[in-house]
């Protein structure tokens, strides 16, 4: 293409007022308020919700607009230049040359470069202001996108998908208020290209499915790995830091990874059900519990036990217990459906076998509610599809969890190890223990107390995600899950005008 010579030679020249005769001054003044009006026409007619749509507006709504690409009413050799740095990205990206007017700004371009600014016609004015327009607005709508994610509001769209609790306490960080401000400016330096370019995520995570993209042809896989780029691009701090020890949940996956410098234990997990999704979330862990009481949620005492209200043999095989605002226990033959409709009493499970936080609750410190815990049904964890669970996330291996958390070898660390072993109903590996334990069986109490509730110090940090394609922590390598919430469709939906 000669493009690029043509506009070196003489597309990105200045006009210089003592060059033109005062004719050629005056019908390039004229021309200059065609253009002003042309590009005042197309902001009265442009009726996008784009979030820039305000200060694209106020710059080209001014009749004395400072133009980006077409400051003489000729392209210059930057629009150019930007116009093939978008076609480049925005195909690498995945998306449609179409949605950002790629095609019509290219033929725009080109019909415009040779010809010369006081020798314009109205349709050579059209077209440069549409060019001029058209690349701006696709400037914005990439560099943002690429930085922040091309969907507004991210935790609003899967918040919207989310029957009873929160979707995400990500605290995604949101497009500066001034982004645009700062992107123009970048324009007007002569930084365009420089700036499209930084935008382009470059995290390990998008890198890798940037290259899956490469590989993908079939087009159903390609738009799951591109709900997955968008993901990555949404700023959050739901990433676990380089050789941070950490706990790594991903709902989507079901699945959870307890991770250091030197170990990578990996486990299934129950996690919350369609209905009452668990969040995604940064948290930590900094107390165990040994042999918790489950404190039955209001909510779940109203929807589902209720209904037993009056009915002692419910609560007795279910080992629940009644207690008033005191702190007194009510015989539950007393309790009416009503009341436990109501709340005015809670519901508490003993401590100990059947309980349905099982032997070990993780405690986590966000304010919904959501921990780890064991489960008194484990036969759950054989199941494809684990989302069953009220919110919370029930881990299949709760015994080896305690131990990476509390820096317990169970090799060295043998007399701890088998004293948590006991407490929580595991058969003890050492003769000292297992004579303690027959010494003490009749006394419960003693028996779920012998390890006692531990702090973890210091705290782990615990990331709960979505993404239905992640590296393994094992071994690096991209794994595909598939999308039990159905978030890759609210996420495809959202970013359908770029595809």
């Amino acid at each position: 293409m000669l493009l690029p010579l043509l506009m070196a030679a003489g597309c990105g020249s200045k006009w210089g007022s003592g060059s033109l005769d005062e004719e050629r001054e005056r019908q390039y003044a004229l021309n200059s308020q065609l253009m002003a009006a042309s590009l005042g026409h197309l902001v009265s007619v442009d009726s996008d919700t784009f979030y820039a749509t305000r200060e694209l507006h106020a710059l080209y709504g001014d009749s004395d607009c400072q133009r980006l690409w077409t400051p003489d009413l000729v392209p210059t050799v930057e629009a150019d230049t930007l116009l093939r740095a978008l076609e480049r990205g925005i195909a690498k990206a995945g998306f449609s040359a179409k949605a950002f007017h790629l095609a019509q700004i290219r033929e725009d371009l080109d019909s415009t470069c040779m010809l010369s600014a006081d020798s314009l016609d109205s349709v050579s004015i059209s077209r440069l202001a549409r060019l001029e327009y058209q690349l701006t607005k696709a400037y914005l709508y990439y560099t943002r996108g690429q930085r922040y994610g091309f969907i507004e509001h991210p935790e609003n769209t899967l918040n919207r998908a989310q029957a009873e609790c929160l979707a995400s306490e990500q605290h995604i960080v949101e497009v500066p208020a001034d982004f645009a401000s700062q992107a123009l400016q970048k324009a007007r330096d002569g930084q365009a290209v420089g700036y499209v370019q930084e935008s382009e995520p470059s995290t390990q995570l998008y890198c890798l499915l940037q290259e899956k993209l490469d590989k993908t042809t079939e087009r159903q896989a390609r738009q799951k790995v591109m709900a997955n780029m968008e993901r990555a691009r949404w700023h959050n701090p739901n990433q676990p830091g380089k050789n941070e020890r950490h706990l790594l949940v991903n709902t989507a996956a079901q699945q959870l990874w307890a991770v250091s410098e030197d170990t990578v234990i990996q486990m299934r997990v129950v996690c919350g059900a369609r209905r009452t999704k668990t969040p995604m979330m940064k948290d930590q862990i900094g107390w165990i519990v040994v042999n918790p009481q489950w404190s039955i949620p209001a909510k779940i005492v109203r929807n589902e036990i209720s209904r037993h209200g009056g009915d002692s043999g419910y609560f007795a095989r279910h080992r629940y217990f009644i207690t008033n605002g005191k702190g007194d226990t009510i015989p539950s033959k007393q309790v009416t459906v009503s009341q436990l409709q109501a709340n005015q009493y809670r519901v508490t499970q003993h401590r100990g076998p059947g309980n349905s936080l099982g032997r070990l609750k993780f405690n986590l410190t966000n304010p919904y509610h959501i921990y780890l815990h064991d489960t008194n049904t484990p036969g759950a964890f054989s199941y494809a599809n684990r989302a069953l669970s009220h919110g919370c996330v029930r881990v299949q291996r709760p015994f080896d969890l305690a131990c990476f958390l509390l820096h317990l070898d169970q090799d060295t660390d043998e007399k701890e190890v088998d004293r948590l072993r006991v407490a929580i109903g595991m058969k003890p590996t050492t003769e000292k223990e297992q004579k303690w334990l027959e010494e003490n069986q009749d006394n419960l109490q003693k028996v779920y107390d012998h390890f006692g509730n531990r702090a973890v110090r210091p705290a782990v940090p615990v990331y709960i995600i979505y993404y239905t394609i992640y590296p393994n922590p094992e071994d690096g390598k991209l794994q595909t899950w598939d999308d039990p919430y159905g978030y890759d469709d609210l996420i495809l939906k959202s970013i359908k005008p770029f595809l």
